[in-house]
């Protein structure tokens, strides 16, 4: 096993970056080719978008077992596993024969990245201060904006020369490649003495108390529920610019670098900020931009429906104040000991992609052909956020002058 090493800390990073990317690629690189999909297939929209769903369950349902098993095997054997799960299912995405045997590769691809993505950010904890965590979980969060910024362009592209289906084969080749340069790369960063013995009944109490702990799971249903928003407008947008507007699927792919350079914006933005302002003040600026965000695209889809204009404006918005919201949410969230930070990053993991999988599903299954279903979402969302952060801030307030008594 690899043994903690200073010298190579500074990799970490860079190698998790790299297989976030890889990770959020495989969605990115086909979104432009949803609507083809679907016709080749002759499924209805709802039934195409459930490749995306069952990835985000697979994700989210490993991932609490990737999150255990980290904390008392070590980091970088349980991340292998879910890299190794990962290639098989993008094996099977290469060969799939049909809609179902896609959607079923698709969920073993999401069950190995989840198992990654956890102990992904359990890793940058283990290593890292809490304002070097925002900064790196907005390099990630960077990191998955810059997917489906270049992902959709590069998937139009192929389908265009190659057929929608070559996509699977690009996907396959970055998998296989990441899984040997994190093989070679990746170094443990928990170490034997903060590990726990594997321990099924231990390992349910862990999760139980994460799951009440009104900090981790509120914060991460904060993370969760705006990561969700954002899916619901993935979900639908491909068929409103595609099918209603009659933007070509080739020109859409620019249309889909919008949200993620905006996200990209508030992500610098966050990493410049959070040391002056803290990652607490970040995150209410966050949530306000995007609420600010959130309920312009509601007034926009509601009286001008077809405002293509109005709609990127309220996208952009809602994607600045994403960014600050995702990393805080998420370095607040971990905020647990050492040998509970997997199973932490496990509850964060499962909520987020539960939440990102439903409201894709039900902003497609509820789709009038406008982006209504994806804004309301949106708009509910950021109202409940508010809420829920100013639940925890009550909750720990009370808690301390109850542990000063």
């Amino acid at each position: 096993m690899t043994t903690l090493s200073n010298k190579n800390i500074y990799s970490l990073p860079i190698i998790l970056v790299l297989a976030t990317i890889v990770f959020e690629m495989s969605s990115d690189l086909y979104l432009p080719s949803l609507p083809e999909m679907a016709i080749f297939y002759g499924v209805p929209h709802h039934t195409i978008v459930m490749t995306i769903s069952t990835y985000m369950i697979g994700f989210s349902l490993m991932g609490l077992v990737g999150g255990a098993l980290s904390d008392s095997l070590g980091r970088k054997p349980v991340f292998m596993l879910g890299m190794g799960i990962f290639v098989i299912g993008s094996i099977g995405c290469y060969f799939a024969f049909d809609i179902y045997f896609l959607t079923l590769s698709r969920l073993v691809q999401g069950m190995g990245a989840g198992i990654s993505y956890v102990i992904s950010t359990a890793m940058i904890k283990d290593r890292f201060s809490d304002h070097l965590c925002s900064r790196l979980f907005s390099l990630m969060g960077t990191a998955i904006a810059l997917s489906p910024t270049v992902a959709p362009i590069i998937g139009s592209k192929i389908s265009a020369w190659w057929g929608w289906s070559f996509n699977f084969t690009v996907i396959l080749v970055a998998a296989v490649l990441t899984y040997i340069i994190c093989r070679i790369g990746l170094i443990e960063t928990l170490e034997v003495s903060k590990r726990q013995a594997l321990n099924f009944k231990t390992t349910l109490k862990s999760y139980g108390h994460l799951f009440l702990s009104r900090k981790t799971c509120g914060y991460a249903f904060i993370s969760g529920l705006t990561y969700g928003s954002l899916w619901a407008w993935i979900a639908v947008a491909p068929f409103f610019f595609i099918e209603r507007i009659g933007i070509s699927a080739a020109d859409y792919a620019y249309y889909a670098t919008i949200g993620p350079l905006s996200y990209m914006t508030g992500a610098f933005l966050n990493q410049f900020l959070v040391m002056r302002l803290g990652v607490d003040q970040l995150l209410k600026i966050g949530l306000t931009i995007i609420t600010v965000g959130s309920f312009y695209l509601n007034f926009i889809s509601f009286s001008h429906g077809l405002n293509k204009e109005g709609l990127i404006i309220g996208l952009i918005l809602f994607c600045v104040g994403l960014a600050p919201v995702f990393s805080n949410a998420a370095t607040r969230s971990l905020d647990v000991p050492p040998h509970q930070r997997g199973a932490a990053s496990a509850v964060l993991g499962l909520v987020e992609m539960i939440l990102a999988a439903v409201y894709a599903y039900g902003a497609s299954l509820f789709n009038d052909g406008s982006m209504r279903s994806a804004t309301v979402m949106m708009g509910g969302s950021a109202f409940l956020c508010i809420l829920l952060y100013i639940w925890i801030q009550q909750s720990i307030k009370y808690l301390h002058k109850t542990s000063a008594r």
